[in-house]
């Protein structure tokens, strides 16, 4: 299957935030029986081709050079690829945001504070990707960033559907794509790595995390075009100043276009392994980075949480980078 540069089809799942492929999980039947394989470590890596890699394992391979890597990201060339080039955004099919969707809502609290990002060629915007993704039960989108040569970071329901149990079949990425237009290429999924935790539980959200494998453009590889964004492990991060960018839904449907927005606030509430904040989000943007003060990423925003229990959304959080968390995506990466 080839991408044209008109793309035919734009679908949002309003907790769907990023990612995209053109492999087939119809013909990788692994990641689902891998997923029975694994031992009790939430954080055993488990990828696209069906093979299990142990925590225990992957954490004692990495050295210091890998964590410097993770850390200080690629520059990037800055190199147009398509200058210019069109995506179309056809009409929304009736999937229905509520059909699918695999975390709570993410919403906007009050007055919307997001932005629009006019100029997506700049650090950190030319690192964060548009995602679409096609499954079995329709086309969703997400949002992700770039953390290596060939690597993005998003969310695991971006990759796996925990109600059909079904990894996606096929989807693009597409970085800084802004107003309809890209002018860095898009990049075929090649493959994709998730933890084990996500699929064993059910969707917990502390494990809603993946790493995407994507193919070079034309010899080009994306984090050497557009640069990667350096990831941090962090622990108790509560008042942390961050931003968050992505590919929201409800902009696109009133603009006609898709386009980058964010906004920026702080963490507000935190526990062992999620962090929690007020930020405006839709969905679309499920998979975006938290981005700290120096744009390194510290977590991924998924979703949005009723910490009250009172049948309310009073937050919208994500998976912070934990030790284990880094340790994943370093590998991963």
């Amino acid at each position: 299957m080839k991408i044209k540069h008109l793309i035919y089809s734009f679908v949002f799942l309003l907790c769907f935030a990023s990612f995209t492929s053109f492999v087939s999980a119809d013909t990788q039947d692994s990641p689902e029986n891998a997923s029975t394989q694994t031992d009790n470590n939430p954080y055993d890596m488990i990828k696209s081709d069906g093979t299990v890699v142990k925590f225990s394992e992957y954490s004692k391979s990495l050295t210091q050079k890998d964590y410097d890597e993770i850390s200080n990201g690629i520059l990037g060339n800055d190199k147009e690829i398509t200058p210019g080039a069109p995506f179309n955004l056809k009409p929304l099919n009736e999937l229905g945001f509520s059909k699918v969707k695999d975390t709570p809502n993410e919403v906007v609290f009050g007055t919307d504070t997001r932005k629009k990002v006019s100029d997506t060629s700049k650090k950190p915007n030319r690192s964060i990707s548009y995602i679409s993704t096609t499954f079995s039960n329709g086309n969703f989108v997400c949002t992700g960033t770039v953390i290596g040569k060939d690597t993005v970071l998003t969310n695991a329901h971006c990759v796996y559907d925990k109600k059909t149990k079904k990894y996606l079949k096929s989807g693009y990425i597409i970085p800084a794509l802004n107003d309809s237009h890209y002018r860095y290429g898009y990049y075929k999924i090649a493959s994709y790595s998730v933890p084990s935790g996500y699929i064993k539980s059910g969707g917990s959200p502390q494990y809603d995390f993946a790493v995407i494998k994507v193919s070079t453009n034309g010899g080009l590889h994306i984090g050497n075009v557009v640069g990667s964004l350096g990831v941090k492990q962090v622990n108790s991060i509560k008042g942390t100043g961050i931003k968050i960018y992505g590919y929201p839904g409800d902009k696109a449907q009133k603009t006609k276009k898709v386009s980058q927005w964010g906004a920026s606030g702080s963490i507000k509430k935190e526990n062992s392994f999620l962090a929690f904040y007020d930020i405006d989000t839709y969905g679309g943007q499920s998979g975006s980075a938290m981005l700290n003060s120096s744009n390194q990423i510290i977590g991924v925003h998924n979703g949005g949480y009723d910490l009250n229990s009172n049948k309310v959304i009073d937050v919208n959080g994500g998976p912070k980078m934990t030790k284990p968390m880094y340790n994943f995506v370093t590998y991963a990466r």
